[in-house]
């Protein structure tokens, strides 16, 4: 979001626990970088004075009981947070970065939308991801009703590409890419180039109704056919076939007792299983209609994920 925010002739302040050592040939380099969290209200007040947007791209993605607290002071109390330090500050718009997670899941062989009612917890499939980014997204469109603040809701699917530093959806790529993928998932996901996404985040800034959620995704594969591709461009064997539920579960279960005896999420639990194997396909056609949104091809965005990978000797 910050380099297509510069890339575009914005001034960007970033916020950061630390500031980042960023090449002086880095565009980054152009931020100014604030150091804080999103719990820390004094912070948050610092970061949004002065400026005309606030980007809310942060969140924790765990699934883990044992990341509850965590989870709910990003995701949740640090969008109140930053809503309520945005609204003080009189920042003119809010985009708010959600995720098709916290809309509801469509009907097997279907594709939800922005109405499709959130029916997580009707199907047993609720998780600390998906709840806390719902209600993180409820306090935003409760300030958006409460005249508070200007703010739009985005919901991207699964993202691809280059940048990502943990890396976080990009361990999928990277892990098939390492070749340790010899068997895929059963379920179906919408995968999106991230730049993709920050230029609809961009178009949401200029056009994107006050209090509206647009789902920004670009393919439904099923995840085979995503490891096909990546296996594909890295040049490696692509998986055999389909790991059955119940064996995956399994392992869902041992890594769950593995984090509650260490205390963290060791993010293989069965609750990340269960989305694995469930029909997650999403329509972008009111980001289309409405904002002008367009997604990149989805090999340009497994292309490029993969030399910054190999730039970065990860694999």
């Amino acid at each position: 979001m910050a380099r297509a925010l510069l890339s575009r002739g914005f001034r960007v302040r970033a916020l950061a626990r630390r500031a980042p050592r960023v090449d002086p040939a880095d565009p980054l380099s152009a931020c100014e970088w604030v150091a804080g969290s999103l719990t820390d209200p004094a912070r948050l007040a610092s970061a949004c004075a002065g400026t005309q947007a606030v980007f809310h791209c942060a969140a924790q993605v765990a699934f883990h009981p044992v990341e509850t607290a965590a989870c709910h002071a990003a995701n949740v109390e640090g969008t109140r947070l930053l809503l309520e330090a945005a609204s003080a500050g009189g920042v003119a718009r809010f985009v708010h970065c959600s995720t098709v997670a916290a809309i509801g899941l469509p009907e097997t062989g279907g594709v939800a939308d922005e109405e499709t009612p959130y029916n997580w917890p009707e199907k047993r499939l609720e998780n600390l991801y998906s709840r806390t980014k719902r209600q993180a997204d409820l306090l935003v469109r409760r300030a958006v009703s409460d005249k508070r603040i200007d703010a739009v809701l985005i919901h991207p699917g699964t993202m691809v590409g280059p940048n990502d530093p943990k890396p976080s959806s990009g361990r999928l790529v990277l892990e098939v890419a390492r070749g340790k993928v010899p068997l895929s998932p059963a379920g179906i996901n919408t995968f999106v180039d991230v730049r993709s996404v920050a230029a609809g985040m961009l178009l949401a800034l200029e056009k994107g109704r006050a209090g509206e959620g647009y789902i920004l995704s670009g393919e439904n594969l099923s995840y085979l056919e995503f490891f096909g591709r990546i296996a594909r461009l890295a040049g490696v064997k692509p998986p055999r076939g389909i790991l059955p539920r119940w064996a995956a579960m399994l392992g869902g279960f041992g890594a769950d007792l593995g984090s509650k005896v260490l205390g963290r999420d060791l993010g293989l639990g069965r609750a990340t299983v269960r989305v694995a194997y469930i029909h997650h396909a999403y329509s972008s056609a009111k980001a289309i209609r409405e904002l002008g949104y367009a997604s990149a091809p989805l090999e340009g965005a497994i292309a490029d994920a993969l030399a910054d990978f190999k730039r970065r000797g990860l694999y």
